[in-house]
């Protein structure tokens, strides 16, 4: 067997078996070695391989220590470093922010496993991340298909538009295009049949934007709730101290001090109460994690900070609404009719 058909060495005994005291390149991959077309690393190990260079792969050292890097010894020509063919943070985190629980081209993942389909053994090259979107399905090449099935034509096309462009027009350059390839009118409507969920997609839009506005009409709701409840605390605790108030007008304090200084104990009480709720908030998070919904759905309970200082922010002026009226009738009580209050 000659040494262009082995696997590349990514060991330094894989190296010594090779017959090499040293290698000329080592290319070093945030994936695991696959070695298959999609992966860069193999790529570009063969091609350098085939003209006579002896290359090695380091798959996923670890970065934090020196000596992962000197485990296939120093190369002749130089180290070639690739995050691989994910971006790193992207196959480190989810879209939620949360780390990944497994990393399907890492040693023990999916990736180089065997499938048996149809009585014929397939290699596993690549694992779709959102499950949502093609849940139980398995993509193969189309001349093995072809194969296997003995299909000669294809029945069907799955098929989406780029971010940013209507359905309507996905629709209308799909019908050009195999119009020309097909050889029909791309308007004949009986010579095409094409199936969209953008209706489907509608009704999801307009169920979430009415859940969107439900919960924003309850917060609205116990926002005001709140305020009134910080209205009348606020008018109970100025009445109860009249005789205080009256004596601090007697010994100079102005109607602003006053009025500033129940405006800030509202303050107070709303920031208090409201900075508990965001505590409360961030650990039941912490606490839920990630909720397993389905098979090929996990739901992932984050904590927004910007949400969380908006609500601040809304509670403070709430505050500010409430305790007006409270304020400024402490600070227009006379302060001999103030200290004759019992």
């Amino acid at each position: 067997m000659s040494s262009s058909s082995l696997w590349l060495p990514t060991t330094a005994d894989e190296v010594r078996a090779r017959g090499w005291d040293a290698v000329d390149v080592v290319f070093v991959t945030g994936d695991a070695y696959v070695d298959h077309p999609s992966f860069a690393m193999a790529v570009l190990g063969r091609v350098l391989e085939s003209k006579g260079f002896r290359v090695a792969i380091l798959a996923q050292p670890d970065w934090k220590s020196a000596d992962a890097w000197r485990a296939l010894g120093r190369p002749r020509l130089f180290y070639a470093v690739s995050a691989g063919n994910m971006d790193s943070m992207i196959n480190h985190y989810t879209a939620n922010r949360k780390r990944r629980n497994d990393d399907a081209y890492s040693e023990g993942g999916a990736i180089g496993q065997w499938i048996e389909w149809r009585g014929r053994r397939m290699t596993l090259v690549g694992v779709i991340r959102d499950e949502a979107v093609f849940p139980y399905t398995l993509f193969l090449p189309y001349r093995t298909v072809m194969e296997m099935a003995d299909a000669r034509y294809i029945t069907g096309l799955i098929a989406r538009p780029i971010p940013g462009e209507s359905w309507a027009r996905a629709t209308r350059e799909l019908q050009r295009v195999l119009g020309g390839l097909g050889g029909f009118d791309p308007n004949d409507a009986n010579a095409l049949e094409i199936e969209d969920n953008s209706a489907f997609t509608s009704r999801v839009e307009a169920v979430t934007t009415a859940l969107h506005a439900l919960v924003v009409g309850i917060a609205g709701v116990s926002l005001l709730l709140g305020g009134l409840g910080v209205a009348n605390l606020m008018v109970i605790a100025v009445t109860e101290r009249t005789r205080e108030i009256g004596l601090r007008k007697a010994l100079g304090a102005a109607p602003g001090s006053i009025f500033c200084q129940i405006l800030c104990e509202s303050l107070t009480v709303l920031s208090v109460g409201g900075l508990l709720g965001i505590a409360a908030g961030w650990t039941t998070c912490v606490a839920l994690g990630s909720i397993r919904v389905s098979a090929t759905y996990t739901a992932h309970a984050r904590f927004d900070p910007a949400s969380a200082a908006l609500s601040l922010l809304g509670l403070a002026l709430v505050a500010a609404l409430a305790s007006i009226i409270p304020a400024r009738r402490a600070a227009a009580l006379p302060a001999a009719e103030a200290l004759r209050w019992e």
